[in-house]
């Protein structure tokens, strides 16, 4: 399987006009080999991630990192 999102939906813009890479990117990228400091990534942003960008994370997770602890966590 091949991670695959719309061009639009790799980055946002801050208030300022600042691209930024999505932080559902960002947690993928961590989880391969996750340290404390990208757990408490996950946990600051979890609350703030919509339906389906954890939608997203958890398949991509579930296909390149089956039984990740952050699996649970984004239903």
């Amino acid at each position: 399987m091949r991670i695959s999102l719309p061009i639009n939906s790799v980055w946002s813009y801050s208030k300022t006009g600042i691209p930024y890479l999505n932080p559902e990117i960002v947690l993928l990228f961590k989880a391969k080999n996750t340290r404390d400091k990208d757990h408490l990534d996950f946990i600051a942003i979890n609350d703030y991630l919509d339906a389906e960008k954890k939608h997203w994370l958890r398949t991509v997770l579930e296909t390149h990192e089956p039984g990740h602890k952050w699996i649970k966590s984004l239903f």
